[in-house]
């Protein structure tokens, strides 16, 4: 068996992937915040596993985010996965090919291998520290931004008011128009413009290191509402929440006629679109009705009876095929 043939190698810690140790083990820090520093090899076409294995990726459901455990030092439990590198790095966490830096080596005289240095770290962070963005450790980012839509209200039975703020006080049925307040009369301007603001908070959530996307759960629920309370969208009523679509990136590099392919970066879009009028909130599946002067929900009536747009289950965006 030579030093680089793995076909009978025993050593499978690393998610049942075969791998050899290629130096020792590298101590350092403190006993309360100790590091440790491993160097294996593996094939190339595991290394989607070896990922797994060392950081899982997290359970994600409407009201929870599960952490799995990542892997800890063969003998030391208390040191756990922290971070990665491989062998000449054009990209921090992006695996290339060992000995890229031997282009004039005969083929196949290292094989198709990744070689890697894995960091194990004692689980005692500062509460100021800085996530680190390219480590798997940094598995889900999630940011809000301020959005809105503009509706227009066209002037028909709509009153008007020249009062200013403090003295205009709604009131009982005006002579003049029947039903309006005392302080307002019918409007009488058939070109005046008017405009209502519906503020809307628009979600980001980039998933770092996805390594098999469900992308057949993905596209369907692409245009759908939120079917349940959300607490990780801080408590979103239902189809208040709109999936409105995802970007996302890999690499692929070939080496040595052989393709290398990294896990996927998604970021996943959605428009959170929250209406209060009293005790009642509307949501995506609501329109304003100038004639009612009200909010109501329209009805496909020769569609089953659907609303505007459909529900889903959004959990099932972050779970993996395969």
């Amino acid at each position: 068996m030579s030093s680089l043939d793995f076909d009978n190698v025993r050593l499978t810690s690393l998610g049942g992937v075969p791998h050899r140790v290629t130096g020792g083990i590298r101590m350092s820090g403190s006993a309360e915040e100790l590091q440790a520093e491993l160097d294996v090899m593996f094939r190339q076409e595991d290394f989607e596993t070896v990922l797994d294995a060392l950081f899982p990726q997290p359970i994600i459901t409407a009201n929870l985010v599960t952490i799995q455990p990542r892997s800890y030092l063969l003998g030391a439990p208390y040191l756990r996965a922290h971070s990665f590198r491989t062998a000449n790095d054009v990209e921090p966490g992006k695996p290339v090919a060992l000995f890229g830096n031997d282009p004039t080596a005969p083929e196949g005289t290292y094989g198709q291998l990744i070689s890697m240095t894995i960091t194990y770290k004692t689980m005692q962070e500062s509460e100021d520290e800085e996530p680190d963005e390219g480590s798997p450790e940094t598995f889900l980012e999630h940011s809000v931004n301020a959005g809105a839509e503009y509706l227009q209200i066209p002037p028909k039975k709509i009153d008007v008011s020249e009062k200013d703020v403090d003295e205009y006080t709604p009131g009982g049925p005006d002579v003049n128009s029947p039903g309006a307040p005392a302080d307002a009369e019918a409007n009488k301007d058939a070109e005046l413009g008017i405009y209502k603001v519906i503020p809307t908070v628009e979600h980001s959530l980039k998933w770092k290191f996805a390594l098999n996307p469900h992308w057949t759960n993905i596209y369907r629920r692409i245009g759908t509402l939120n079917q349940s309370e959300l607490r990780f969208f801080n408590d979103a009523k239902k189809e208040t929440v709109l999936f409105t679509g995802i970007s996302g990136s890999r690499s692929y590099r070939y080496f040595r006629r052989r393709t290398n392919i990294t896990p996927w970066s998604l970021d996943f879009k959605f428009s959170q679109r929250v209406i209060f009028e009293g005790s009642k909130v509307y949501g995506w599946n609501h329109v304003y009705s100038p004639s009612k002067q009200k909010w109501i929900r329209p009805i496909r009536v020769n569609d089953n009876n659907k609303s505007l747009y459909e529900t889903s289950d959004f959990t099932k965006l972050f779970q993996t095929s395969g």
